[in-house]
């Protein structure tokens, strides 16, 4: 039993829990859809960078990579289209943008519950901009037809590095 407590902490060492040791920070968004999710304290931020993108997240610059891990989170309120056909909405949105996703590729579909918000999490490759990179999208859905979409995009050379970071930045995520 002593030795399988030691491989354990030894895989941790390893390959780290760098959200329980890194200091976090926490955005808020305060228009339509208001919300909150923490990341990384060593994360970029950009408020409202495009059209319905509430907030942009992007993880430090690696080097020897030109792509960075990032988030970003839509929020609307009064959607009245159900979690299945929003789906069925994002995955003609990637069909039709072959020219900006290329080789899409759906890898899963299955339903998440994210701090009691019912959703859809998708799981998709493809190549944006000469990088081959996963997506992972949820779309998240109130009792009060409040949605988001929180899309995350991580390179598939540092992905096994930031899954970990991904995973812990979603359960953050609360709608206020």
């Amino acid at each position: 039993m002593k030795q399988f407590a030691i491989i354990v902490v030894a895989i941790f060492s390893i390959y780290g829990i760098e959200m329980q040791a890194q200091s976090m920070k926490t955005f808020t968004y305060h228009g339509q859809g208001v919300f909150s999710i923490s990341y990384p304290s060593n994360w970029e931020v950009r408020e409202n960078p495009q059209e319905k993108v509430r907030v942009l997240i992007l993880a430090p610059i690696q080097s020897g990579s030109n792509f960075r891990t990032n988030l970003n989170v839509i929020s609307s309120i009064n959607s009245s289209e159900s979690l299945e056909r929003l789906f069925q909405i994002q995955q003609n949105v990637y069909n039709s943008n072959k020219q900006i996703f290329n080789d899409y590729k759906l890898e899963r579909k299955e339903d998440v519950v994210i701090n009691n918000i019912h959703g859809i999490k998708i799981t998709a490759s493809y190549g944006l901009q000469g990088v081959k990179v996963r997506g992972i999208q949820y779309i998240l859905k109130k009792a009060d037809n409040t949605q988001y979409t929180i899309t995350f995009t991580i390179g598939l050379s540092s992905y096994e590095r930031d899954i970990k970071i991904v995973e812990n930045i979603i359960q953050s995520f609360k709608s206020l």
